[in-house]
């Protein structure tokens, strides 16, 4: 078996010391730096090929220095992780903002959620590993975020997602990384467990700690560091998700779950990968990850406000056609139900369970379908069943 590849960016060639950095920085610069490191964040391989491309490039670097915000974090090599609030995120995290204020009403909760985020595995297993993470967000939202975080909270936290398999805390001597899908190449190796059980004091302290910085931002930098430090054996990528929805959750942020964030990041895996490397390569800038990651929120926050203005859309259009109908959305749903599954039936007593109305109500909802040849009732036993007329509905819900 081959020995993987280690993933190494692409660095200047010329040592910054060799360079001439002048100040005060020309407009010219400055509109560059504004393109680079306000309204997007580049890595040197991204900047346009130029005979100052280099010089261009430690300029920035040093310009990105100014303003950096410091986090508790540091590398094994004492590189402490810092970050700076590019311009470019400013309105993506208002929008998320504006939904912090918004209580989300969603029937079918456990169904959006696993439409959204169904994990790559194997047929059998992907809907034990969905479900468990289902119950676990649950547990977070209504048991976990009542206490701080610790480090019996954290433990707590992975046992919902461990689905009682072997999984357990990275002991001395036991490595973990992050390859790509067919694990040639490592982009990332995590640092010894006796760097973790130190710095551990410190994520702690944080998450429980009232920062200066935007609430999202301190829970990407704490999926971050779950995702950097990798303390467990296995299952390091479902506890960062977790960690997140913690944080967020604390800052009453409930729209999360129903989002189609985590798909999107699994479909975006490249970028990921690169976002993380550049972080980790280029002296511990968080961000890099942090812009990838506002970026996946803005796109799957557009998602869902797009499929909502759709529902919405649907549900405007099915009130107009069952008033012309002369029917109410109970009557006009029943016939949607059955036109979708022309081979089933129902009873007074299910239509009454099913929309939680009287008795009374469920028999004349039923009675001015069959009134109107929409359903025709069969006897079987003591038992009346209300059967779908098929071509009566198809022919009316085709004709709208």
């Amino acid at each position: 078996m081959n020995t993987p590849n280690f993933f190494k960016l692409n660095k200047p060639k010329t040592k910054r010391e060799s360079l001439k950095i002048e100040l005060p920085f020309e407009a010219e610069f400055l509109n560059a730096y504004n393109f680079y490191s306000e309204q997007n964040y580049f890595y040197f391989d991204q900047l346009k090929d130029s005979d100052f491309k280099e010089e261009l490039w430690f300029l920035i670097k040093e310009l990105r220095k100014t303003n950096a915000q410091k986090t508790p974090f540091v590398t094994p090599s004492n590189i402490n992780f810092t970050f700076k609030r590019i311009q470019k995120f400013n309105p993506i995290l208002s929008k998320i903002d504006l939904f912090k204020t918004k209580r989300i009403k969603e029937k079918n909760a456990k169904e959006r959620y696993i439409a959204n985020n169904l994990l790559n595995e194997v047929k059998d297993e992907s809907e034990a590993i969905t479900l468990a993470n289902f119950n676990a967000i649950t547990n977070i939202k209504k048991e976990h975020i009542k206490k701080p975080i610790s480090f019996e909270l954290l433990n707590e936290m992975y046992k919902d997602i461990a689905l009682n398999k072997d999984y357990r805390l990275r002991r001395e001597n036991e490595h973990s990384s992050i390859k790509d899908n067919l694990g040639e190449t490592i982009y990332h190796t995590a640092p010894d467990s006796s760097f973790i059980q130190n710095e551990l004091s410190k994520f702690i302290d944080f998450a429980n700690k009232n920062t200066t910085f935007h609430p999202i931002i301190k829970a990407i930098i704490m999926y971050f560091w779950i995702a950097y430090t990798r303390p467990y054996t296995k299952a390091n990528n479902e506890l960062a998700r977790n960690v997140f929805y913690f944080s967020v959750f604390k800052d009453n942020y409930d729209i999360f779950p129903y989002l189609p964030l985590w798909s999107l990041i699994r479909d975006n895996r490249d970028q990921y990968l690169i976002s993380f490397v550049r972080t980790t390569q280029d002296n511990a800038d968080l961000t890099y990850f942090i812009d990838f990651f506002l970026d996946q929120i803005n796109m799957s926050l557009n998602t869902f406000i797009h499929d909502l203005k759709k529902e919405n859309k649907k549900t405007e259009t099915a009130r107009e056609v069952q008033s012309r109908m002369g029917l109410n959305i109970r009557q006009f749903g029943l016939l949607q139900f059955f036109y979708l599954n022309p081979d089933k039936k129902t009873s007074i007593d299910a239509f009454q369970k099913q929309n939680k109305v009287s008795r009374r109500t469920a028999s004349e909802d039923l009675n001015l379908l069959v009134k109107r040849k929409f359903l025709r009732i069969k006897r079987i036993k003591n038992r009346f069943f209300y059967y779908p007329i098929f071509e009566n509905i198809e022919k009316t819900l085709k004709a709208l």
